[in-house]
């Protein structure tokens, strides 16, 4: 073959992919493939030529993972990134389908072929193709920002993704600012008030779990024989606050954005000793919101200490010595509470099982989350008997922070779980709360959701106060939301639930 036509293919093919890989959630269109293949026609023959695709390459190979997982840069992408460790980031990368790591080494293998062959182009075209990119540069920028008025919108990919990507970390910025700056003040909680009729409450904050794929909620599999059989209240209709962690506990523990105002800095005003136990991690001073509200307790305890170590796969279990030391000591004026972060079902979900399950169901990923789910539960349980061996007036409540969704593997008819903000069960998550005096089982089927659940919280443990308004009895079946749920998306914009489609039954 010709060298110059080998070149031109590859070329061509690099740069498709590339538009693909950086991308991927937006419209991918030819005449923009034609648009950067013409620039680096024009200036063939120059160096910058090879520093363009080796700039091009670089970061479609490094964000073509997260773009065909996660869509465009977007404020939940770039504040993940920031808050994940590095034993967080390994599970990551172990659990990239090999697909995308195929095409990552492809396109790596292309630019390593356009870079090495060398050759030159005809200059006959090159006043054509000057006037074909001027054209563009011109033309598809101008009626973007006269349709849409926003720069942004330039369709041109390069520019698109470079412009995503930087107002997406400016907003990020400005965000974390705005909560650091709440959260190194004290909190305004004022005229708190503490009735609650128990000494002991526990909250174990869930990770990733679907309600649909729980036996409690009707799956086929009896994965939740605690919940199942323990008396207590169960919502069929809790409606978590985001579809990932950070945007859904900072707007359900905190009057956000005041993260200084949240359930461990209200309990502690009401007279309550706190604890905070978490298998999620934590690194030096580089912290997210959620482990700042968790350092806010009285005394804190971090599975993960941050850092690569040789015990990658911390079991949600291996809390429970420290979990058994904060439910036997006493402190506070009025009690305790309890707060209990788990990895739960967190994606790759066969790390959470130590790659076990007990019955196959769909494929080995969906069996082990399953089997994840029945190891909460058996959790909850090992808690509970801990509580009842006190015989101390204890409650615990159990949630999960958001759910997960289903996303295409290469292999044909098989599917992933992922975090997503584009399906309902995303966010429909598990809500159960159980005390020692519970002598009966209670569905509550109105609808609640993540952003009133400092309310719900303040009501469950019996604590008033001036900045909780509460426009109704969370605690019962009465609609709290007349107006409909509203969450957040990867965006962080605050959309109508009932809007999001949900996902077809794919096992």
């Amino acid at each position: 073959m010709n060298n110059n036509i080998l070149k031109n293919v590859a070329i061509f093919s690099l740069i498709s992919l590339c538009h693909i890989a950086y991308a991927y959630g937006f419209d991918f269109k030819i005449i923009y493939v034609f648009f950067t293949f013409s620039i680096l026609y024009i200036i063939s023959k120059s160096v910058i030529n090879k520093i363009i695709l080796i700039i091009l390459s670089g970061i479609s190979i490094i964000y073509l993972p997260v773009g065909f997982l996660y869509g465009e840069p977007n404020f939940n992408t770039v504040a993940s990134l920031y808050s994940t460790n590095t034993i967080e980031s390994i599970e990551f990368l172990c659990n990239i389908p090999i697909k995308y790591i195929t095409l990552s080494f492809f396109i790596a293998a292309l630019c390593f072929l356009c870079c090495r062959l060398d050759c030159s182009f005809p200059k006959k075209y090159r006043r054509f193709i000057i006037f074909f990119v001027v054209v563009v540069a011109i033309a598809s920028p101008l009626k973007n920002i006269i349709k849409r008025n926003n720069i942004v919108n330039i369709g041109i990919p390069e520019w698109k993704f470079a412009s995503k990507l930087f107002h997406s970390i400016k907003e990020f910025k400005l965000e974390k600012k705005k909560l650091e700056g709440y959260m190194n003040n004290a909190d305004t909680f004022e005229n708190v008030k503490f009735s609650g009729k128990y000494n002991t409450y526990v909250v174990v904050i869930g990770e990733s779990v679907r309600k649909d794929y729980m036996h409690m909620y009707g799956f086929e599999i009896n994965n939740t024989p605690f919940m199942d059989s323990t008396n207590g209240v169960r919502f069929l209709n809790y409606i978590s606050a985001g579809s990932s962690t950070l945007p859904s506990l900072t707007n359900s523990l905190t009057q956000y954005p005041n993260l200084s105002n949240n359930i461990i800095t209200l309990a502690k005003k009401a007279g309550l000793y706190t604890y905070w136990i978490s298998n999620q991690g934590f690194i030096g001073d580089i912290e997210s919101p959620i482990s700042s509200i968790g350092r806010k307790a009285d005394e804190y305890f971090f599975l993960k200490k941050g850092g690569y170590n040789s015990k990658i796969k911390y079991q949600d279990s291996d809390l429970l010595p420290k979990i058994s030391e904060s439910i036997n000591i006493n402190k506070g004026v009025n009690g305790k509470l309890i707060v209990i972060h788990l990895m739960g079902s967190h994606t790759p979900t066969c790390h959470r099982t130590n790659d076990e399950f007990d019955i196959f169901y769909g494929n080995i990923e969906l069996s082990c989350y399953i089997q994840s789910i029945k190891n909460t539960d058996k959790l909850l349980s090992n808690i509970q008997s801990l509580l009842t061996d006190t015989n101390s007036m204890w409650s615990m409540m159990y949630f999960s922070d958001h759910g997960l969704s289903f996303n295409k593997k290469s292999i044909k008819h098989d599917y992933e779980l992922i975090h997503s903000d584009a399906y309902k069960q995303s966010f429909e998550v598990p809500f159960f709360i159980t005390s020692f005096d519970s002598n009966e089982k209670k569905s509550i089927s109105a609808e609640r959701s993540g952003l009133s659940f400092l309310g719900l919280f303040s009501e469950w443990i019996g604590i008033e106060s001036k900045n909780i308004l509460r426009s109704c009895h969370y605690l019962s079946d009465e609609d709290c939301n007349p107006e409909g749920i509203k969450v957040y998306n990867y965006k962080n914009h605050k959309i109508d639930f009932q809007q999001i489609p949900r996902q077809e039954k794919i096992y």
